[in-house]
């Protein structure tokens, strides 16, 4: 059960107008307002505040606190609307999630709140969010987008960028998933851009991941990659580090294609692992082994407990050859 009930929300809104007006005693202006166009009658407000601050928690730990420059009361609705709204969301794993938007809306009873106009959300584990709306749904502790979304941000460094249609973040898991129409890009310092489309993505507020899933492919410099998951792995300081795609993957380039279950990429090291039953093909001929790795970009290959098949044209050469 939460500590603060409906009611006792509204009291302490009530006590804190009181306080206000005893000590600024004024007429409220709506010449000026945001407000003035939700508001059809000035008699229709009944409270009015600046410098909101509220928090909201249960037993065993806050679930957000909120700023808001100003903040208005009507008496045909059991909500406050705000203007200047910054909210932290706090999730039980460690993560906080701080959202700011022009305009808010805080119902009294469930405590759901939805945020408007130039919205970004701001996980401390580093990621920046850009949409137009979210709503919260306090009793799922959910915070989600109702407009597109973007990625444009990651740890202060401006070489990642995302969007999808919707968001979704979880706040009792930390995990955040964007779905429709996905398209991601990375730029790996010296390397070239890791472009990626999808389905959907999640992004895991304890982890330093990001994972890709549905009608993944990947496009890296002459190569592209498919496969059911895609894995970002970052180091601390935010380097893309690996990619891992698992899940019929399939890899092609101008004179090569090669399928296996699973595919890691190493971009310090230009390194590329296929396993699970790799099987690489070039012209004619074909290429199975327990691994294959490419180095430096394609450039050299090798095979471990390889089996080879060569195509009939070469076999004949080579018998032609050895008479």
């Amino acid at each position: 059960m939460k500590t603060i009930s409906p009611w006792l929300f509204a009291i302490l809104f009530a006590f804190l107008t009181i306080e206000i007006v005893l000590l600024y005693p004024r007429k409220v202006n709506f010449e000026d307002s945001p407000f003035r166009e939700k508001v059809q009658e000035e008699k229709d407000v009944q409270q009015a505040m600046k410098g909101v601050h509220l928090v909201e928690a249960n037993k065993k730990e806050k679930e957000w606190e909120l700023w808001a420059e100003e903040a208005l009361s009507l008496r045909s609705k059991q909500s406050w609307e705000l203007k200047g709204v910054k909210v932290r969301f706090f999730s039980p794993k460690g993560v906080e999630f701080l959202v700011r938007g022009q305009r808010g809306t805080v119902e009294l009873r469930t405590k759901n709140m939805r945020i408007k106009g130039d919205v970004t959300v701001q996980s401390s584990n580093g990621y920046v969010f850009y949409t137009e709306e979210v709503e919260y749904i306090s009793s799922y502790r959910l915070l989600k987008s109702l407009s597109p979304v973007q990625l444009k941000d990651h740890l202060g460094k401006r070489r990642m960028f995302l969007r999808g249609q919707q968001m979704r973040t979880g706040l009792k898991e930390a995990i955040t998933e964007i779905e429709g129409d996905i398209y991601a890009s990375r730029l790996v310092e010296g390397k070239g851009e890791v472009k990626v489309k999808s389905d959907r993505v999640i992004l895991r507020g304890n982890s330093r991941e990001i994972q890709f899933l549905d009608n993944v492919v990947v496009d890296y410099t002459n190569m592209r990659i498919s496969g059911a998951s895609v894995k970002f792995i970052f180091s601390k300081k935010g380097e893309l580090k690996t990619l891992l795609i698992s899940g019929g993957v399939r890899l092609t380039d101008k004179e090569k294609w090669a399928v296996a279950q699973k595919l890691s990429f190493t971009f310090s090291k230009d390194r590329l692992i296929l396993s699970g039953n790799p099987k690489l093909i070039q012209g004619e001929d074909e290429l199975i082994g327990d691994t294959i790795i490419f180095n430096r970009n394609g450039e050299q290959v090798e095979v471990l407990k390889a089996k080879a098949r060569v195509g009939k044209e070469k076999l004949k050469a080579q018998e032609e050859g050895g008479r």
